[in-house]
């Protein structure tokens, strides 16, 4: 009678059908996100590295830069928190867009997941992921804002 105990609390229940679509779905998008976020990466830090667009900071001064403060790096001029967002000549920002990517591509896929499972009937997961939202755009908007 032991044994038939330990074979029925080990068996796992079973997956929602749905919710595994959509972790599925997940996983797949997910892989190439990051597939196309290294390659875009890698391409961006060479296009960098060996001077292929111009900097305003060479690569051989960017040491250097790693121990001033913000306040002197500013220059102590009034500059938006994403002023280099606009700045796409310079080779450094473009490496700085790759390494935005991957935030952008990850809350976007948590509003689809999102709406996904909401459609499916699953509102706690879809409550879930929502909330998971809520905390990258707020960390992202901390990060932005902080000088």
């Amino acid at each position: 009678m032991n044994s038939t105990r330990r074979s029925e609390s080990s068996e796992r229940p079973a997956r929602d059908p749905g919710v595994a679509s959509v972790q599925e779905t997940v996983a797949h998008v997910m892989e190439w996100i990051v597939r196309i976020g290294v390659g875009v990466m890698v391409i961006l830090f060479f296009v960098y590295a060996f001077g292929l667009v111009e900097t305003e900071t060479p690569p051989d001064e960017v040491a250097g830069q790693w121990t001033i403060g913000t306040h002197q790096s500013t220059d102590g001029g009034d500059h938006a928190p994403w002023a280099w967002a606009v700045s796409l000549a310079d080779s450094l920002n473009l490496s700085l867009w790759a390494l935005v990517f991957f935030p952008l591509a990850t809350i976007a896929l948590l509003v689809v997941t999102s709406i996904r499972f909401a459609r499916e009937g699953h509102a706690a997961y879809a409550i879930l992921v929502a909330c998971q939202i809520v905390i990258l755009v707020v960390a992202a908007l901390g990060l932005i804002s902080a000088r």
